[in-house]
């Protein structure tokens, strides 16, 4: 067992998962949270859910949004070039989807349609909870000198085509 683990300390991959930083830590720990819950109720309920087109389109697109913070932390961890940029677009975009989301909670206030003031008040604090963090989330990259190091501006390179679909995903799905 002592070998074994001498031998995943010596690893290049736990190397480089050391060396991140707590914030890229909380950003994979939300990731795993997101993806654990999705994944109990679509593995408990089977494929028997899935009746319809536009129900496998859904849960398609929820798996999808669950599992874009693991992957960028994963992609973080390899040392991607496309890394970071995807990921301080995911944190841009979610804070956004979080304000939307939030916004269409007042609209349905107003429309008459909320019946439970307590939930209301809930859903709106978590929204603006939710987009605060992704704020810092995306200043800590723009700012930090230990994420500069590890993903040097030279080697950044940006995905247009991954930050449409991340935007398609996450406003779908309300981030």
């Amino acid at each position: 067992m002592e070998r074994l683990v001498d031998r995943l300390a010596a690893s290049p991959f736990v190397r480089r998962l050391d060396a991140l930083p707590g914030p890229v830590w909380a950003l994979g720990a939300y990731g795993f949270d997101r993806a654990v819950r999705i994944a109990g109720p679509l593995l408990s309920g089977g494929f028997g859910a899935w009746d319809a087109w536009n129900t496998a389109a859904i849960s398609t697109a929820s798996c999808a949004a669950a599992l874009l913070p693991l992957g960028l932390f994963a992609a973080m961890a390899a040392r991607r070039a496309w890394a970071l940029p995807l990921a301080s677009a995911y944190a841009g975009l979610k804070a956004l989807a979080s304000l939307v989301t939030c916004g269409l909670q007042f609209v349905h206030l107003r429309a008459g349609g909320c019946q439970d003031l307590a939930w209301f008040l809930s859903a709106v604090a978590g929204n603006l909870l939710w987009a605060a963090a992704a704020l810092a989330l995306l200043l800590y990259f723009k700012r930090s000198e230990r994420i500069a190091r590890l993903f040097p501006r030279e080697r950044r390179r940006m995905v247009p085509w991954a930050v449409a679909a991340m935007a398609v995903v996450l406003l779908a799905t309300g981030g």
